[in-house]
């Protein structure tokens, strides 16, 4: 019980453990180190930059301009959301607030399904669409593009 209580209480200060043994194994590190940026993530998390493969956009779309995004980014951005707002991610709620800044009505996403720690799946306007991290994405044979990943790597 007192296992439950800690992981609450630490969901409650935005610390997510997946499992009860992550804690216990918590309390057994004598150090902690961080990499070379020294940048440590404070809440709430923000939504900083995207980017869109402009092999995919039509020319009209890279230069319009809806709510301070180009129309391919406030596309990519609205379906993402309304896919996220339907997740408990902490990192969804970054993508949602950002869609909401932009002021960007969001569509309807249907046939939402969840995979803790890799990533979800629904569909918006008929188009399935996939968010999660690299492995989850490798196994739906979804690539990143190379200027993408490049792009990522830069950030």
């Amino acid at each position: 019980m007192t296992l439950w209580q800690a992981l609450n209480r630490a969901a409650q200060h935005g610390v997510i453990f997946r499992s009860t043994a992550a804690l216990e194994r918590l309390s057994k590190i004598e150090r902690i180190f961080f990499d070379k940026t020294g940048t440590l993530t404070q809440l709430p998390l923000r939504l900083q930059n995207i980017a869109v493969r402009t092999d995919l956009m039509e020319e009209s779309q890279a230069g319009a301009m809806q709510n301070g995004l180009n129309q391919a980014t406030a596309a990519l951005l609205r379906r993402a959301a309304a896919v996220e707002e339907l997740s408990e991610h902490p990192l969804a709620d970054a993508v949602v607030a950002k869609a909401r800044q932009a002021n960007l009505e969001l569509p309807i996403a249907t046939e939402f399904r969840s995979w803790p720690g890799q990533g979800v799946r629904a569909r918006v306007a008929g188009t399935a669409i996939s968010i999660g991290n690299e492995r989850f994405m490798t196994a739906s044979e979804l690539a990143l593009a190379e200027d993408l990943a490049r792009q990522a790597e830069s950030w």
